[in-house]
């Protein structure tokens, strides 16, 4: 007689190792991968200057009509806006406040004194040419300092020249005119231009005009 193997209700009969099903393959993808967006390069922009410069064509044209010092002054300060700026006469012992933007005080600019003997960069910008940067937090700058409203960014201070001899300089606020670069580019050009008209007036003067 067969041998029969009874099996109780309920349960299966478990394979043999050698009966085991094989491991499942891993299931590959048919579809491509999503590529990787590259993030996005962001450029900061030039600083651009709240309202639009003069050209420094029409700027030049003004020196060319100027008659007195005083239309000189008036010049520079045009060409220099919107930037806010002060105009310092260069003496022998001092140099002194002698007009400003139409957004500061003209009382407070013609209280501005700073002694020749006292180191300042005015001192610095009549040595070197020019100065860039924070106005220092020395008595010598008080003045200068409320004038601004005590600003702590960079100031651009630059000598106009004129028959050899520093005699107007410069303060200003050059974050009106655009990028660093092209604020002292352009207060550079203006002190040229403000110093030849500087003297071809002194020239006429001797002469007689």
């Amino acid at each position: 007689m067969p041998l029969v193997r009874k099996v109780v209700t309920g349960e299966l009969p478990r394979p043999s190792p050698s009966e085991a099903p094989p491991p499942s393959e891993p299931v590959l993808s048919l579809s491509r991968p999503k590529a990787v967006a590259p993030s996005p390069v962001i450029s900061v922009p030039a600083p651009v200057p709240a309202e639009p410069l003069l050209p420094l064509e029409e700027v030049r044209a003004t020196f060319d009509r100027t008659r007195t010092p005083d239309d000189v002054v008036a010049a520079l300060l045009l060409g220099l806006a919107p930037a806010r700026a002060v105009v310092l006469a260069v003496r022998s012992n001092a140099y002194v406040g002698r007009a400003g933007s139409p957004e500061l005080s003209q009382v407070a600019v013609r209280q501005v004194t700073i002694s020749a003997s006292q180191p300042s960069v005015v001192q610095t910008a009549t040595r070197a040419g020019f100065y860039l940067g924070v106005l220092p937090h020395t008595p010598a700058h008080a003045e200068l300092r409320a004038l601004f409203g005590g600003t702590e960014e960079e100031m651009y201070v630059t000598t106009v020249t004129a028959s050899g001899h520093p005699s107007l300089v410069t303060v200003c606020d050059p974050s009106a005119l655009g990028g660093s670069l092209d604020a002292t580019r352009r207060a550079d050009a203006l002190a040229v231009q403000a110093g030849a008209a500087l003297e071809r007036i002194l020239l006429s003067r001797k002469r007689g005009g």
